[in-house]
């Protein structure tokens, strides 16, 4: 069971955090396209290469996935705050500081 509960208040101090954090990417595996042939694939990108390292054969086809999905930082700000309380929540933005800065708060210091 959670050790906090969430109010509406908290809940809408949360979603001001997460509307000024930078939206990182998270490799996962992803949706595959439809083959394509390598000549197709290098007319867009000529310094691409394929999972070894090696350069694409322009006679071949291959499979291209998409393997990033972003990141929710309100579902993970509301998940540190419902195990931790506000300390995991400060936990939680410890890496992302500077992005929280704004004129006022380094007026304030």
């Amino acid at each position: 069971m959670a050790k906090h509960t969430l109010t509406p208040e908290m809940d809408h101090a949360l979603k001001q955090f997460a509307e000024r954090l930078p939206e990182p990417e998270q490799q996962k595996p992803g949706v595959v396209q439809a083959p394509r042939t390598g000549a197709e694939i290098l007319a867009e990108n000529p310094e691409i290469r394929d999972k070894d390292g090696k350069p694409l054969n322009p006679e071949k086809h291959y499979y291209l996935a998409e393997t990033h999905t972003r990141i929710n930082h309100l579902r993970r700000l509301r998940k540190a705050f419902r195990k931790g309380g506000k300390d995991a929540v400060v936990e939680y933005l410890r890496p992302y500081e500077k992005f929280l800065h704004t004129p006022e708060t380094e007026a304030a210091q």
